[in-house]
């Protein structure tokens, strides 16, 4: 597995004038690749431009694999280019950088020293800069595991490799159901069930939306149409990220912590690829089609919904403990009873209320969809536990705890 720490970087002239010197590289390398591809109709490999700008003027100011890493980051981009023409012939090449801009510095490990919890990279021959880092506990860097150091924006970005876990063997396992009101409702086979709120998310969206119609609006408004986006703009499309990023890891980390209190082995999750994009016909369920329109509000709510996101983070961060993330089919596990077995699209009373009409179960819809979705995958296995016992959760209604009583508020 690959992790990244961050660190803050001093200011120093030596930084920008390696920075300038790396655009530079940039610059005069892709010169070259364009001349070759107009004179020969191929392009040159990393190895090529490595032989080539060996001994250039601007390689020798810098450390020699810092040269090389922006030869090898251009070399990348044109074999990218070069696959992109199979399906677009109107793709553009990699551009040129503009003159005296700073680039990205990356030092490979060749150029990285460390001593403790301090780190030294060479800038150029003579010159140096040591950083201070922090890492996750139990976590060690060493000159064997780390892959490279990137400094950009005032930032230095660490990317050092860790061994993989054993997975677990034994333990129970867990289903989760993913949404938009809520990001995520599981329930273990001992029916223990924890419902994870999405409404901080849906607030976040919405706040900014309105910022970013408000500010495109003005945009539009003083260049009389030309102009579409503004520094104003990207700084509240970075916010937004920043905060929805820290939401879904708040999130995924208490998720992560209940599975290794609760020894869970296993983590099942609903696939929902292509959800935006097509569904099953009600009269033919192997034909997919273009899915329907939910109005302009839930419309924008669906597009908004970073599910991707965030089962990619669940499911580095179950890894790291040893724990498999498994997807499956989530089809009708919204509309089937977890008790009876009966689907009927109109059990589904209200958003958060599942009600059968066969066995007169009353329970939480999205708990009902993650018990579903837990025995989609306990079933093929055989395991006993695969009619799981739904006293914990029936009692969790019985009880008539409120939502919010069982919902994880981030902050």
């Amino acid at each position: 597995m690959y992790f990244t720490a961050k660190a803050k970087v001093p200011e120093r002239s030596e930084l920008k004038e390696v920075g300038n010197v790396c655009t530079k590289i940039w610059n005069k390398a892709n010169y070259y690749c364009r001349e070759q591809w107009e004179k020969t109709g191929k392009i040159p490999d990393y190895y090529e431009l490595q032989r080539v700008f060996k001994d250039d003027f601007w390689c020798r100011k810098v450390h020699s694999h810092t040269a090389q890493a922006v030869l090898h980051k251009l070399a990348e981009a044109y074999r990218s280019w070069f696959q992109l023409r199979k399906i677009d012939a109107t793709a553009n090449p990699p551009m040129f950088r503009k003159k005296n801009s700073i680039s990205t510095i990356t030092f490979t490990r060749y150029a990285v020293k460390i001593e403790k919890c301090q780190m030294q990279l060479t800038l150029k021959r003579g010159v140096y800069l040591h950083l201070d880092f922090q890492l996750q506990p139990k976590i060690e860097l060493t000159h064997e595991n780390i892959v490279r150091v990137e400094v950009k924006s005032g930032f230095a970005y660490i990317v050092y490799r860790v061994e993989d876990p054993p997975w677990k063997q034994d333990g129970q396992v867990m289903g989760v159901d993913l949404g938009v009101i809520h990001t995520a409702t599981t329930v273990k086979e001992d029916g223990e069930a924890r419902i994870y709120t999405g409404r901080g998310l849906l607030s976040i969206q919405r706040y900014f939306n309105k910022e970013i119609g408000r500010a495109q609006s003005i945009v539009k408004k003083q260049s009389h149409g030309k102009k579409e986006w503004s520094k104003r703009l990207s700084q509240l499309a970075r916010k937004r990220a920043r905060q929805i990023k820290h939401v879904l890891h708040a999130q995924t980390k208490a998720i992560v912590d209940d599975c290794v209190r609760s020894n869970v082995n296993v983590v099942v999750a609903g696939d929902l690829h292509n959800i935006r994009k097509l569904r099953s016909d009600t009269k033919k369920p192997e034909k997919l089609v273009r899915a329907r329109s939910w109005g302009r509000v839930n419309n924008q709510k669906n597009h908004a919904w970073s599910f991707s996101q965030f089962t990619a983070t669940l499911e580095y961060k179950l890894r790291r403990e040893g724990i498999l993330l498994v997807q499956v089919n989530e089809k009708a596990t919204s509309k089937t009873c977890c008790r009876c077995g009966e689907i009927r699209k109109r059990n589904r009373k209200t958003r958060g209320l599942y009600v059968c009409s066969k066995c007169g179960l009353h329970i939480n819809a999205d708990v009902n969809g993650a018990v579903n979705i837990l025995r989609k995958y306990l079933r093929p296995l055989g395991r006993s536990s695969a009619n799981v016992s739904l006293a914990k959760v029936i009692k969790w209604k019985e009880s008539r705890l409120s939502l919010e009583a069982l919902s994880f508020r981030v902050g």
